[in-house]
């Protein structure tokens, strides 16, 4: 019978954050593909809340599979709308499409893809005259 105080579990505790950060990585990279493959954006949409929950540092080209299925299925934040949140305080909210934008340039040097998703946001925000801005300085690298 195990019990609560044995030295082994110590040395094993001390495992844990490491190997919780790889099962993790893992999980949301086979998860990124998931979706990706199939068109799919909400499991995405999930795991994105639990990533920022966590803190977890993603891998790069984690990073771009997340940043590709924002780009093409798009996020709907139907999660949000699920839970019963007020319309106008999402609203307010960065979406799940702008957050991964901003982790992958972060993260990562920004991409044309990234640049366009920011530059809709800001359109669709009826902010074009930092839409254009930030094409022109995108140009100028």
């Amino acid at each position: 019978m195990l019990q609560a105080d044995d030295e082994g579990d110590d040395q094993e505790g001390e495992k844990d954050p490491q190997t919780f950060n790889q099962i993790a990585q893992l999980l949301f990279t086979a998860l990124g593909r998931y979706c990706a493959e199939r068109a799919r954006s909400v499991p995405m949409e999930v795991a994105w809340y639990k990533v920022k929950e966590s803190g977890l540092v993603l891998p790069k080209d984690t990073i771009s599979t997340y940043l590709y299925v924002v780009g093409t299925m798009g996020m709907g934040d139907s999660f949000r709308m699920t839970t019963g949140e007020d319309e106008k305080k999402n609203s307010s909210e960065a979406s799940i499409s702008e957050e991964v934008v901003t982790y992958h340039d972060l993260a990562m040097k920004p991409t044309e893809s990234s640049i366009s998703l920011r530059v809709k946001a800001f359109a669709s925000k009826g902010d074009a005259k930092t839409a254009n801005e930030l094409l022109e300085a995108f140009k100028k690298r």
